[in-house]
């Protein structure tokens, strides 16, 4: 699991969008949790093709 929190409010590239279209492309799914404290946890799933 990797953690990374972020407190410079400058950048706002594309970077969820393009993770979004690259998982979605692979058939996966992306979850956003709100974290406790402030903040946003996001959980993404993809399929196991080594056991297809």
């Amino acid at each position: 699991m990797f953690f990374l929190s972020r407190n410079d409010r400058q950048h706002f590239g594309l970077g969820l969008c393009i993770a979004y279209e690259i998982i979605a492309l692979h058939k996966g799914s992306v979850t956003i949790q709100d974290t406790p404290g402030g903040g946003s946890t996001f959980l993404i799933f993809l399929p196991d093709i080594l056991s297809a």
